[in-house]
């Protein structure tokens, strides 16, 4: 480390502020440079100038076009420590890691006109070298970072309830890869019949779950079979990502490995569909699954030899060793937004069911299980939640009502993913549903469930025009009912379409109170074999709730200011001209206070045409919102007296939805 350069007397300034034990947010420190050219002369010399460049750069998309004479300052925006959620007080580079938000501003002809630009986050670490290899070394290599893998394991089956008795007995896949004795080399796989482990011999198994790509993966077919299983699969002839999940796996002293294309029979119908079936189970009772996040195609590989470009080492005036790392962007929006893996639609259920994973990203690796998640560079730390719910509202929910709304989330995200058969999005899904229906315990109705059916049927396209849904409307894919939201398809240009179902919980800082209204009378669904995962014969979906006709409707004429009506239609148009709403179903109500804004009073209805009527059967062309504005507990029920769940001799019909 002796040849490592010191910092500038701007960014010793900084580290000096950071260092403080207490600092003043409304004083935000700052560095400033004469112009761009003397950030760009300064950042040859001074890593962290080095490491501003880098994040403006990268962040700010129009960096070329500021002019290089102009005066240009780095302000320090909030600071927070690691691990933790912002903070209120920013925290001192004292307690090891801080982040910093970065904002880019100009100041013209010597007036600053106020005006920033985010530039991302910088995170510095004044013990680089007490920390994890990320702080201190250019390039990781695999060894360098198992140990924090293994950290993250048994701090996992050792300390977190939800997850430590998890693999006491698992349930092996049907078939599995042998990678041989574990400790010794071998050059050579075998595909195995899981009921030929002999008992007492360890029974762990790693599953790879992966995007395939455009590239032909090597798999295992009626005529391989037994080569396979007999002769063995060459490991250097397999793609890189293989490779390296068998690298892994054997890292971790475990024998067993499931592949997808290997462990499944995949010119054999009967094969693929039984293990399709089971496939949510493999992922549930895996020892770690192993994402390829960032991997587009098999030769990629699951980056477990990486470099360290964003890291920069420099010594401050003190002569210690100061890290610091540009985030950009942050790992859980890489992990979101940017990665080809969890943009697929069957990923889903295995990102949701994994007891254990490791995400391998390019830069660095994310731990992920049922108790919390963090990134590998400890910059991100926080308790796995579920998809809809903050932890103060879970926490008041009962286990059937956060289930409920975990679902929610489910449909919402599984709506958003890519399948590259549109004939698997009912089979992608199967493995979720018979989990939630294990803990929701109702039958399930393509997507949606007899015990909540009231909410579930309230589902609405989310801004169809910018998630890149045609104006001709979605796809409806026959023969799943209108009422059901796998019905809509949207282009595979661009991203999915999203579903809000519109309970207050939802997205509420505090539990809403609300009621179904309508129930599910009557249902079947037919299927030509397992549920979900075979042919959709028939439906049959009998509602019963209070119906009006669109005439009859409530009018909340007058209260403009104080109630508003959203009305959404399926196929994506907003004119109301061009719909024959005939009856309208009330689904539900709620209502919900929050001290500082007052009471909010919702209704949620299902816009309908006839399609006969004996028996009365009916069409979902869109739903409808009504609620009041935030206002007081005394206005809010003379408000309410004008929605339909107030009206006064709504009648109960019973409605057959198709």
């Amino acid at each position: 480390m002796s040849d490592l350069q010191q910092i500038c007397h701007a960014c010793q300034g900084l580290i000096d502020h950071l260092r403080e034990d207490s600092m003043d947010p409304s004083n935000p420190f700052r560095i400033s440079w004469n112009s761009k050219t003397e950030l760009a002369t300064s950042a040859r010399t001074c890593p962290f100038c080095a490491a501003f460049l880098t994040g403006v750069c990268n962040f700010i998309e129009d960096w070329f076009k500021f002019d290089p004479d102009e005066l240009l300052h780095v302000r320090v925006g909030e600071i927070y420590t690691a691990m933790s959620s912002r903070l209120n007080s920013p925290m001192s580079l004292s307690h090891g890691l801080a982040v910093i938000e970065l904002w880019v501003g100009i100041i013209r002809h010597d007036v600053d006109d106020g005006s920033r630009i985010l530039a991302g986050d910088v995170v510095f670490h004044r013990n680089p070298q007490m920390s994890r290899p990320n702080w201190s070394k250019h390039h990781l290599n695999f060894k360098k970072r198992l140990p924090t893998l293994n950290h993250w394991i048994q701090q996992c089956l050792s300390s977190h309830p939800k997850c430590k008795n998890h693999h006491i007995k698992p349930n092996l896949p049907t078939r599995l890869l042998d990678l041989g004795v574990v400790g010794q080399s071998q050059d050579v796989i075998k595909l195995i019949e899981s009921e030929s482990i002999p008992e007492g011999r360890q029974r762990l198994y790693t599953t790879l779950s992966h995007c395939w790509g455009s590239l032909e993966l090597p798999k295992t077919t009626i005529s391989t079979w037994a080569q396979n299983s007999e002769s063995g699969i060459m490991v250097s002839s397999l793609p890189k990502k293989f490779r390296d999940a068998i690298k892994l796996t054997r890292a971790l002293s475990l024998r067993y490995l499931w592949i997808d294309s290997l462990c499944i029979i995949q010119d054999d119908v009967s094969d693929w569909q039984d293990e399709a079936s089971r496939m949510s189970s493999y992922y549930q009772n895996s020892y770690l699954t192993i994402p390829a996040t960032s991997a587009h195609d098999a030769q990629e590989g699951l980056f477990l030899d990486i470099d360290n470009p964003s890291l920069y080492l420099a010594k401050d005036a003190a002569a210690d060793l100061v890290a610091a790392r540009v985030m950009i962007p942050h790992p859980t929006t890489k992990l979101n937004d940017h990665s080809p893996l969890t943009r697929r639609g069957w990923v889903l259920q295995e990102e949701d069911l994994s007891s254990h994973m490791i995400h391998c990203m390019t830069e660095l690796w994310f731990w992920k299980c049922r108790s919390m998640e963090e990134s590998e560079d400890e910059v991100y730390q926080a308790k796995t939640t579920n998809r809809t719910l903050a932890p103060e509202i879970a926490d008041k929910c009962t286990e059937r009502e956060e289930y409920m709304f975990r679902w929610m989330g489910v449909a919402d995200e599984y709506a958003r993913r890519h399948l590259t058969y549109e004939k698997d999005r009912l089979p992608a899904l199967a493995g979720l549903v018979e989990f939630y229906q294990c803990r929701i315990n109702h039958d399930a109705l393509l997507g949606a469930w007899k015990s909540t059916i009231g909410y579930d049927l309230g589902w609405r396209i989310h801004d169809p025009d910018f998630s890149g849904l045609s104006h001709m409307g979605p796809v409806m894919l026959s023969p799943i009912p209108s009422w059901s939201w796998l019905s809509q398809l949207g282009q595979h240009e661009g991203p999915r379409w999203s579903l809000d179902f519109g309970l207050p919980a939802y997205n509420g800082e505090e539990k809403a109170s609300h009621l179904a209204l309508t129930k599910a009378a009557e249902w079947d669904i037919a299927w030509s074999g397992p549920a979900m995962k075979s042919e959709l014969l028939s439906t049959s979906l009998v509602v019963e709730g209070p119906v009006l006709t669109r005439s009859s409707m409530p009018s909340v004429e007058g209260f403009e200011f104080k109630a508003d009506i959203h009305t959404w239609y399926d196929d994506g148009m907003t004119e109301t001209k061009n719909h024959e709403i005939e009856l309208v179903l009330l689904l539900w109500n709620a209502e919900q206070g929050l001290k500082e804004w007052g009471v909010v009073f919702a209704e949620r209805c299902l816009l309908l045409e006839i399609v006969e009527k004996e028996p009365l059967t009916c069409r979902r062309i869109g739903v409808e919102l009504r609620h009041t504005q935030w206002c007081g507990t005394d206005e809010a029920k003379i408000l309410r007296q004008q929605f339909m769940s107030f009206s006064k001799d709504v009648p109960v019909r019973r409605i057959r939805l198709v």
